[in-house]
């Protein structure tokens, strides 16, 4: 492990963190491997912690129905404290683009996305990023794994399963229609 890496691991034992919750998805090349290198290369950010992190389910597009179905995934980390998430943000999109993803089109097919779904306490709601997620009630495919990790997790005063009883979804093995 990396001198700076462990320092930084070691700080966490002192410092204070906070939950972060990401949702990774990719629907084009190896499904795996896309959502394998993505969670590598967030776990050699020398700030995050990797808590827990979901199976992987396998969902329907939504917005945009004729592309190739997802795999999905939720992964909780820990943050030191003192990073801003806005900065985040753009290490996120950093990955994202030397992974290979080009933004095209949105809702359109991608090798990589990662979003940013919950902070623990932070409310966010600028042009550039909003946390909560702003879509992330209205889609199984991010509460299913979100309840699989973190089943008592509340978000703005309500359960996760009081969310999923409001989608209409089937949950079919490791796949999602919805």
């Amino acid at each position: 492990m990396p001198l700076l890496k462990l320092s930084y691991k070691l700080s966490f034992m002192c410092a204070s963190y906070e939950a972060v919750y990401l949702s990774l998805g990719s629907n084009l090349g190896d499904l795996i491997h896309n959502l394998k290198l993505a969670r590598n290369n967030l776990n050699s950010l020398p700030y995050l912690i990797e808590a827990q992190t979901s199976s992987i389910y396998y969902t329907e597009p939504q917005e945009k129905k004729d592309q190739p179905w997802f795999a999905n995934q939720i992964i909780k980390f820990y943050s030191l404290s003192s990073v801003k998430p806005i900065f985040f943000l753009n290490q996120l999109l950093a990955i994202e683009k030397q992974m290979g993803r080009k933004r095209m089109e949105r809702y359109g097919p991608r090798i990589i996305d990662i979003d940013i779904l919950i902070w623990e306490g932070k409310k966010i709601n600028s042009p550039k990023l909003t946390i909560p997620h702003p879509q992330m009630l209205k889609r199984a495919f991010v509460l299913i794994p979100l309840k699989e990790i973190a089943p008592q997790l509340k978000i703005n005063n309500q359960s996760i399963h009081t969310y999923l009883n409001k989608l209409s979804y089937r949950l079919i093995g490791d796949k999602i229609y919805q």
